[in-house]
């Protein structure tokens, strides 16, 4: 009987009012810019099992192939048993890397997997920006300043999801039904 708000991004269906950040529209959002540069051929690279990394891939694909594009996907464990070694990681983004032809343009689900995607790139001697533009999000600082060339990046407005939220809790704190 206390009024809460969801924030998290981990579970779903959770049975409280919910506010997130809409991962699709994020996705669109990062191909954006590859559209514009022109770019045909492209990737995403996510995190299996993680629905807000899917719903980015989906978003992000979905406004590739609207556009006429094609988009490999490559997706690996992030959290649990299953996480594959930082190597054994590396190793499978750099084949898959190999594998797409180029350039291509590449969105990642987050900050951190971009700066996975451009150390693979570094390895396998591929230019970043020129033959594979790489876009993240979050727009981390601390990560994507790690990369070089620097990571760009999609910024999702946490600072509305906070008073978005407060507002919702206020509003329920004040006995008013939740949405």
């Amino acid at each position: 009987r206390v009024p809460v708000v969801d924030l998290n991004d981990l579970h779903d269906a959770l049975g409280f009012p919910r506010i997130v950040s809409d991962n699709a529209a994020i996705g669109r959002l990062g191909a954006g810019p590859l559209l514009e540069r022109g770019i045909r051929r492209f990737g995403f690279c996510g995190f299996s099992r993680e629905p807000w990394s899917s719903e980015r891939r989906d978003g992000f694909v979905g406004a590739v192939r609207r556009a006429g594009g094609d988009c490999s996907v490559f997706e690996s464990v992030w959290r649990g048993r299953d996480v594959p070694t930082w190597e054994d990681d590396q190793r499978d983004i750099r084949a898959w890397i190999a594998a797409l032809p180029r350039p291509a343009g590449i969105m990642t689900c987050n900050d951190v997997r971009g700066l996975h995607v451009i150390n693979a790139a570094a390895l396998l001697g591929i230019a970043v920006p020129e033959e594979l533009a790489v876009v993240g999000v979050d727009n981390e600082v601390t990560f994507c300043e790690l990369c070089d060339p620097p990571l760009s990046s999609v910024a999702p407005d946490p600072e509305r999801i906070g008073f978005e939220a407060a507002a919702l809790l206020e509003s329920l704190m004040r006995g008013r039904r939740r949405p």
